[in-house]
């Protein structure tokens, strides 16, 4: 499998140039017995790519496209050092490729990649054969019990475990030095088809929920209901509707009422917060803070900061056993009374 790189005057290649190597030989007899790393190709430059799954699947058979041309790589500089390049695959027009993209734009994830190597291994044949006959000697024995993991017990009653190692003659295949990601050009005519039979696997792989409604079941008219039956259950809806709403929300009080629960709770302690007394009134923070006004104040300094306490007018009745209600209308017609007492003189 090879692809091709075309260059311009303004074009720049994505890595240095790497002598080539001649590839090493399956069966040649230098490696066959050596168990060193290959490091032939260790000057190579390889890049990484992400392809997409319909492109993996056609090249994912390597003895099948092995030396083909399947296309050119096209790499332009961008105009600078910082600008970044412009990287297209251009596949070969083919009877294959006819009903997939052949362009695509190839985005460098990352322009330069650390200590990322790729390797490839390959049984060595005299040690296959070997590993072969050994493993048929081991199964031919009678006298070892074996269990179910591949475990042979030992004299001692302990199991230990039967390990085969096949000998790997591994190659360095290269040194990755730049991260790329294949995507399907949009400009390009066979993106559509693509984009299409992806749509129609997935409507295919998951059926569509239905919702049947009940006026339209087959055999039920709207008729076979009473209107009784109707009328009920709209006024039960209507009706839990209306609980819901109101669920949550505080109920006032009277003002007068208020004013004696709020007396009996200062009666119990001299300063209190905003937020224990309407977790004791249970009413809303407004018209707490309105009816509050004409009897209490507000302490803005001190240890007691914003906390209520009684005005002073009002702690005189504490113990009295008299509502505050009470005391305040008594007030309010005695000093009516004084105001219609006065005397009023005519000045001419």
């Amino acid at each position: 499998m090879s692809v091709k790189q075309e260059y311009y005057e303004d074009d720049v290649s994505l890595s240095p140039s790497s002598p080539k190597k001649e590839p090493v030989g399956e069966g040649e007899e230098e490696f066959e017995d050596s168990l060193d790393l290959d490091m032939t190709n260790a000057e190579s430059k390889v890049w990484l790519v992400r392809l997409p799954r319909f492109l993996m699947d056609r090249w994912k058979n390597v003895d099948h496209i092995n030396g083909r041309d399947l296309g050119k790589v096209r790499i332009k500089n961008g105009g600078g050092s910082d600008q970044p390049w412009k990287v297209k695959l251009v596949l070969n027009e083919s009877e294959e490729n006819a009903e997939i993209p052949l362009e695509y734009d190839i985005n460098l994830v990352k322009r330069v990649v650390d200590n990322t190597y790729v390797f490839t291994e390959q049984d060595l044949p005299e040690y296959q054969k070997k590993a072969d006959k050994s493993e048929h000697k081991q199964e031919s024995r009678s006298a070892s019990p074996m269990d179910f993991s591949g475990r042979y017990a030992s004299r001692d009653n302990r199991y230990a475990p039967y390990v085969k190692t096949v000998p790997k003659k591994t190659a360095l295949v290269g040194t990755a030095c730049h991260e790329c990601q294949v995507l399907p050009s949009l400009n390009d005519k066979n993106y559509s088809k693509v984009v299409s039979q992806r749509k129609q696997v997935m409507e295919q792989a998951e059926p569509k929920n239905k919702v049947t409604f009940l006026q339209d079941i087959p055999g039920v008219t709207a008729a076979t209901f009473s209107n009784a039956l109707r009328g009920n259950q709209s006024a039960f809806l209507r009706a839990q509707k209306r609980d819901i709403k109101t669920e949550g929300k505080a109920t006032r009080l009277p003002k007068n009422e208020l004013l004696d629960l709020l007396f009996k709770l200062f009666e119990e302690y001299d300063y209190w917060g905003m937020k224990g007394l309407r977790e004791r009134t249970k009413q809303p923070e407004s018209y707490l803070k309105e009816v509050l006004e004409t009897m209490a104040v507000l302490i803005k300094k001190g240890p007691y900061a914003m906390k209520y306490t009684l005005k002073p007018e009002f702690k005189q009745i504490k113990g009295m056993g008299e509502s505050l209600s009470e005391y305040m209308e008594k007030q309010q017609d005695k000093d009516e009374d004084d105001d219609d007492d006065v005397e009023m003189e005519t000045v001419f």
